[in-house]
């Protein structure tokens, strides 16, 4: 699904940015520090079992609720389109790194924890 997603989006002209796997909140991360118009994910989480799904938003950090994806729905199954030549195709490597820097900050234990306070593994 990922595949015809990006080719999708290639064919109406979007130059795609491809982060690799990512939970949701770096999805949304992604699309700030990349300064993106746009995010869309593949995901099941909102889904029953056996179904998956595309979480997507263009006005940041907003994402496509129910009335919007069926205005996309009916947009997409009844316009005639002519594919567009300009999109494009770029894996983005670093954003989870950038993401998990952002996400611990400079952020500092306050307290010291013995040895014994660790669990065992």
């Amino acid at each position: 699904m990922k595949n015809t997603l990006i080719l999708g989006l290639m064919q109406a002209g979007i130059h795609v940015k491809d982060i690799g796997p990512a939970v949701s909140p770096m999805a949304y991360f992604a699309q700030l520090h990349l300064n993106a118009p746009a995010v869309a994910m593949i995901t099941a989480s909102h889904n029953p079992n056996g179904w998956i799904g595309v979480k997507m938003g263009f006005e940041r950090p907003l994402t496509h609720g129910p009335g919007e994806m069926s205005e996309l729905r009916n947009l997409v199954l009844n316009s005639k389109w002519q594919p567009a030549k300009s999109g494009g195709y770029e894996f983005v490597d670093g954003v989870r790194k950038a993401y998990l820097d952002d996400l611990v900050g400079d952020f500092k234990m306050t307290r010291k924890r013995s040895a014994s306070s660790w669990p065992a593994i």
